[in-house]
């Protein structure tokens, strides 16, 4: 659940998880409002399918 109080730290962390072997391969670490979806394009290679939270969903790249 995140945390909305003003004033208070925030940090994101947008990880790409290997789940056949059970490894992250990437990991970027943001300020707490940055969004999720311009890391779409740095997680996910062409070819790969994908399982994430909603916040990443793009209408156009799923049309892509």
């Amino acid at each position: 659940m995140s945390d909305h109080r003003g004033g208070a730290k925030k940090a994101k962390a947008h990880i790409e998880f290997d789940i056949n072997r059970g490894i992250p391969r990437k990991i970027y670490l943001t300020d707490g409002k940055e969004g999720e979806r311009p890391f779409v394009e740095k997680i996910i290679e062409k070819g790969e399918t994908s399982v994430m939270d909603r916040g990443y969903q793009s209408h156009a790249h799923f049309d892509q």
